[in-house]
C-alpha cells in the first residue's frame, strides 16, 4: 500500500483540491479523494474525469436497470483485478463518498478474482468477464463477445456502455499506477480474506 509521500505528484491539500474542484463543477465532496487532489492540478482534466463518472454511474444506460449496474460494477472489479489496481478495487469494494450509488459490490463481486473459471457465473456476468479479459488482455473485445452481449443484455446502448466502462476504467488503472496514488485512511486494501492479486 502506498501512501502520500509515494504519490509521484504531490497532493493538493483537501482544501484546495476541494476550492479548484467545485470551481471546475465538481462535486465538493471528491476534493477528499486522493485520485482527484492529484487531478486538481489539471482542473480540465479533474472535471473530465469528474464528468464521465458522474454521468456513468449515475445517470448510464446501465445504471437503469439493477442487473446491467452490477454487470458494470463487475466489469470495474475485474479491470481492478486484472491491472492490480488496489486503489481501483478499494475504491468499488468499499464505496465511501457515494454511499447511495447504485450497484455498489454485487454479491458475487469476489468471483471476478477467477475469472471464468468461477462456477456460478451466469451467461452475462461470463460475457462480462470474457470481454474485459481481452480487453486488458488484447486489443480489444472480440466480435463473438460483443455478439454474445448484443443478445443478452437489453440494448446496444448497454453494450456500448459496458465496453466504454471497461476501457475508461482501463485507462484509470494507468493513471493511479502512474500517479501512485496513496489509498485514503479509510478504505481497506483487497477483500477481507486478504487475498490480492498474484
Amino acid at each position: 500500500m502506498s501512501d502520500a509521500t509515494t504519490a509521484t505528484v504531490p497532493m493538493l491539500s483537501i482544501e484546495d483540491a476541494t476550492v479548484v474542484g467545485t470551481a471546475a463543477g465538481m462535486r465538493p465532496e471528491l476534493g477528499r479523494i486522493a485520485f482527484y487532489r492529484i487531478l486538481a492540478h489539471s482542473p480540465q482534466a479533474a472535471r473530465v474525469e469528474s464528468e464521465i463518472n458522474d454521468r456513468i454511474l449515475w445517470e448510464g444506460r446501465l445504471t437503469a436497470r439493477p442487473e446491467a449496474t452490477a454487470l458494470r460494477e463487475l466489469a470495474i472489479m475485474r479491470v481492478a483485478w486484472l491491472t492490480r489496481s488496489e486503489y481501483m478495487w478499494a475504491h468499488h469494494y468499499h464505496p465511501m463518498v457515494d454511499k447511495d450509488l447504485p450497484g455498489k459490490r454485487p454479491s458475487n463481486v469476489l468471483a471476478v478474482r477467477d475469472g471464468l473459471a468461477h462456477p456460478d457465473l451466469n451467461d452475462a456476468e461470463r460475457a462480462t468477464i470474457r470481454a474485459v479479459d481481452e480487453m486488458v488482455n488484447g486489443t480489444g473485445a472480440s466480435p463473438e463477445t460483443i455478439e454474445t452481449l448484443r443478445s443478452l443484455l437489453a440494448n446496444d446502448g448497454e453494450v456500448v456502455e459496458l465496453v466504454y466502462v471497461v476501457a475508461i476504467w482501463h485507462a484509470l488503472t494507468k493513471l493511479m499506477a502512474s500517479f501512485r496514488v496513496p489509498l485514503e485512511h479509510e478504505y481497506s486494501a483487497w477483500a477481507p480474506d486478504g487475498r490480492s492479486p498474484e
